[in-house]
């Protein structure tokens, strides 16, 4: 069941990356010739590009966690049956 539970949060995470990916140049984030509004004097195509940064950092860490592959059992001489 939690192996389950790991590959689905994977799925999304590998989903919502790509969608970020995609969507990050298209003209929701990247306006053209938009600098409004401004955030502690920084153009918005700026912290926006700080924000999407952050957020695959987030995304990264999660999918670190839920995918299917880690923290495994590695099989040593000592784990094998007598």
């Amino acid at each position: 069941m939690a192996e389950t539970k790991k590959h689905t949060g994977w799925t999304i995470c590998c989903a919502l990356a790509i969608i970020i990916m995609l969507t990050a140049f298209t003209p929701l984030f990247l306006p053209a010739g938009e600098s409004e509004p401004r955030l502690a004097g920084m153009p918005y195509t700026l912290w926006s590009g700080i924000g999407l940064c952050m957020v695959m950092v987030v995304l990264t860490a999660v999918a670190t966690i839920v995918h299917p592959g880690g923290r495994r059992k590695v099989e040593t001489a000592d784990n094998e049956p007598a």
